[in-house]
């Protein structure tokens, strides 16, 4: 590979045509068939040598585990209690906050259609300007120690 690169090289790119510095006929053609299975060895050495190796890694001292501890593992069930508790306490807060506001306009749309039907029909007509809406997704992480909700509840 190294033959044909250099002379590639020589004959093709103007830059080192000029160079002509290393003679290609001496030089070592790649490794022969023969050579290569010389170096590979025999099969059942290799297998020999794998099994030396599998019970070398085996007889070596067993990996200590880095994981949390009983204890961690049990704050961190706890937290995620807590946290879920929060989330839920928001949402029945965001839950009623919703249904307070479609009473007061079901209530507002019933006084109006008492009043003036063709006003009713105008306030029953879809804006469509006011689309694409962002709702409030479930896509909020757990806050850190030092995180204050902005959202308060009349739960907790």
């Amino acid at each position: 590979a190294i033959r044909f690169l250099l002379s590639f090289l020589l004959r093709r790119v103007p830059m080192f045509r000029s160079l002509r510095l290393l003679p290609l006929r001496g030089m070592k053609k790649g490794v022969s068939r023969a050579e290569k299975a010389k170096k590979k060895g025999d099969p059942a050495a290799g297998a020999a040598k794998f099994q030396e190796l599998k019970e070398s890694v085996l007889s070596a001292k067993a990996r200590v585990s880095t994981g949390p501890t009983p204890e961690e593992k049990e704050a961190r069930v706890q937290l995620s209690k807590e946290y879920s508790r929060l989330k839920q306490a928001q949402h029945r807060y965001h839950m009623l906050q919703l249904m307070n506001i479609a009473a007061a306009r079901d209530e507002a749309l019933a006084e109006l259609a008492r009043l003036d039907p063709h006003l009713h029909a105008e306030a029953l007509k879809v804006d469509e300007s006011l689309f694409p809406l962002r709702p409030h997704l479930p896509t909020d992480t757990p806050p850190k120690d030092s995180y204050t909700s902005k959202v308060t509840t009349s739960l907790g």
